[in-house]
């Protein structure tokens, strides 16, 4: 009975062997940018994604402070003072400049992490580079002011020639509102 008792630890260890490698393995690919804050506000680890994204190794963040770490990638003071309140938070847009990559915007998610039936103790930053976006964005709203100020009458329809947008030309110019030109 012994052996079959050391033989069911065996296989159990294993398998939470395994379960371990195959988190760390989903950790490494994410492609957002994690790190997880300790509960002196030291980081505890970061992934793959993050050393690329901030040109840095793990070796030249672990142990080290959050505040000293984020200070070092050029992150504003706005934001790491948000990290360092340990509050939750969503959706925190922040500028950072990293040299060979210039200025980024990223959104930021800062999450508690709950260890059994303890208080709170750590945190996990998840950080997006969404510079992309934010221009694609601000492209999109120059376009759209042009297309809404133009003199020119602009009707966007979808392929069944049902109206989805008209701009204020088209109102003055043929007397409709959008609301009555719309879904026509």
């Amino acid at each position: 009975s012994f052996n079959v008792m050391a033989e069911s630890i065996q296989k159990s260890q294993n398998a939470l062997e395994e379960s371990k490698r195959s988190t760390e393995n989903i950790v490494a690919t994410v492609p957002s940018g994690l790190l997880t804050i300790g509960k002196n506000l030291e980081v505890l680890s970061i992934n793959r994604s993050f050393c690329k994204l901030f040109n840095v190794t793990h070796e030249q963040v672990a142990g080290k402070t959050v505040d000293a770490v984020l200070q070092t990638i050029g992150l504003s003071k706005k934001c790491r003072d948000a990290i360092a309140e340990r509050m939750p938070f969503r959706n925190l847009e922040c500028l950072c400049s990293i040299p060979g990559k210039g200025e980024l915007t990223l959104n930021l998610t800062l999450s508690g992490i709950h260890l059994a039936e303890e208080e709170e103790e750590e945190s996990l930053l998840v950080i997006d580079n969404i510079t992309e976006r934010k221009r694609a964005e601000e492209e999109l709203l120059k376009i759209g002011t042009a297309v809404e100020q133009t003199a020119d009458c602009v009707v966007i329809t979808d392929k069944n020639g049902i109206i989805q947008y008209v701009n204020t030309a088209f109102t003055k110019i043929f007397g409709y509102t959008k609301e009555e030109a719309l879904g026509k």
